[in-house]
């Protein structure tokens, strides 16, 4: 008889926690969705020119780093592969 109620109430828990996150979930969502509403979002144009900006820099590193990496090569081929 004892095992009946300690199964019993271990259910009851396990449906509470589970209904208590299900409504966790949702009032994520629910605060999610308001703290979006407050952001202040850019503006088409600002978007096309930071993304150009992004493009141009990324070119710029790599070509940077192409040019190191072949000086590079080079200086080591001279000092190691033909001392």
């Amino acid at each position: 008889m004892a095992r009946e109620s300690s199964s019993s109430s271990s259910e009851v828990r396990a449906t509470a926690a589970a209904a208590t996150q299900r409504v966790f979930r949702w009032s994520f969502f629910v605060e999610v969705y308001s703290e979006l509403r407050k952001v202040e979002w850019p503006t088409r144009e600002q978007v096309v020119r930071l993304t150009i900006v992004a493009i141009v820099l990324t070119a710029m590193v790599g070509v940077l780093l192409g040019a190191a990496d072949l000086l590079l090569n080079y200086i080591l081929d001279d000092l190691v592969v033909n001392p």
